[in-house]
């Protein structure tokens, strides 16, 4: 007599081979949500100097360039400096910038890629800005009608951000030529991109509004990384949160944002993040403070930071000192 298999000798093994493939997929799950999160590249700065001028004076804004380093600081006498350094912190030249019989305070400023100088600056009453050009000279000026937010050059587009109105404005008509939600984040900060488009941070959501001013398109992205998730206040109730922002967007040639993470120590440096062209995380540096000549630690280091070719620039404003440290064009 022939044997033959029963049709359920094939379905308890299939049953059995199906119910230990679903715990072998359920358990790789779980392994991957266990597995440690990318730890940031810890970066030791290559080089540090004290930025020339008034030593008693902090400074206000930074720019760096492919022509060199800017910093715009404020003085004792009436009038703020425009300091010009090379990329290792070599004077240049410095403007001076009256502001005592004007009223005016300079409180941050541009520069393009040819070397033109846009300084921001308010009164109790009004918003003006002060042009000048490669060599330091006061080509105009032009009180604004709109109290601008922030400013960015993209190419040699100049734009300025109109908080008030939700509005991105061509300068120096201040013609509209983006509208914007209304729900804009009054925390929002600007950075120029290259192909004229615009990188709009919203630091307390943390999100970014993409602007291309070419097709009159907006890329909306959430902002994620491990460093600006929320986490428990152990000052406040255990329900509360608090979030890292993030501020001082800056933007390299390629059109990456790069984007400093508020708390920081002298022990574990401060938090850099990089974000692609879509506003996805691109990597994360872990910038170690310098160490002075009287062996003590910048304390406060980060203020402004800047991007030029290789190279990542982070400021202290009281202490006046300009960390240099190395990147790569990749990220991480």
């Amino acid at each position: 007599m022939r044997l033959t298999n029963h049709p359920s000798s094939y379905i308890i093994p299939a049953i059995g081979l199906i119910f230990f493939s679903f715990l072998a997929l359920s358990g790789s799950r779980g392994m991957r949500a266990q597995e440690p999160q990318a730890q940031p590249t810890v970066l030791q700065p290559i080089a540090s100097f004290e930025i020339p001028g008034n030593r008693t004076c902090a400074v206000r804004d930074f720019q760096a360039t492919n022509l060199g380093l800017y910093f715009l600081t404020a003085t004792t006498s009436g009038y703020s400096e425009i300091v010009r350094t090379d990329h290792v912190g070599v004077l240049q030249n410095i403007t001076a910038i009256a502001e005592a019989e004007i009223q005016y305070r300079s409180n941050s400023f541009r520069v393009d890629r040819f070397g033109n100088i846009v300084i921001h600056q308010t009164s109790r009453k009004a918003v003006r800005l002060v042009f000048l050009d490669a060599l330091g000279t006061v080509t105009k000026q032009v009180v604004l009608t709109h109290p601008i937010a922030d400013l960015a050059f993209t190419g040699e587009l100049l734009a300025g951000f109109d908080q008030k109105n939700s509005a991105l404005l061509a300068e120096p008509d201040e013609k509209p030529i983006f509208r914007l939600p209304r729900e804009v984040s009054p925390s929002t900060m600007m950075a120029g991109l290259p192909e004229r488009r615009l990188a709009l941070l919203e630091a307390d959501i943390p999100r970014v509004r993409i602007i291309d001013l070419g097709t009159g398109q907006e890329l909306l992205r959430q902002l994620s990384a491990p460093e600006i998730l929320p986490r428990p206040n152990p000052s406040s109730l255990p329900s509360s949160t608090f979030l890292n922002l993030l501020f001082t967007p800056v933007a390299d040639a390629n059109g990456d944002l790069f984007c400093a993470v508020s708390g920081y120590s002298r022990k574990t440096g401060a938090i850099i993040l990089r974000f692609d062209r879509e506003g996805n995380l691109k990597g994360s540096y872990r910038c170690m403070f310098p160490v002075l000549a009287d062996g003590e630690t910048v304390a406060d280091l980060v203020s402004r930071i800047g991007v030029a070719g290789a190279k990542l620039f982070v400021v202290s404003s009281v202490a006046r000192n300009c960390a240099i440290y190395s990147i790569t064009n990749s990220g991480n």
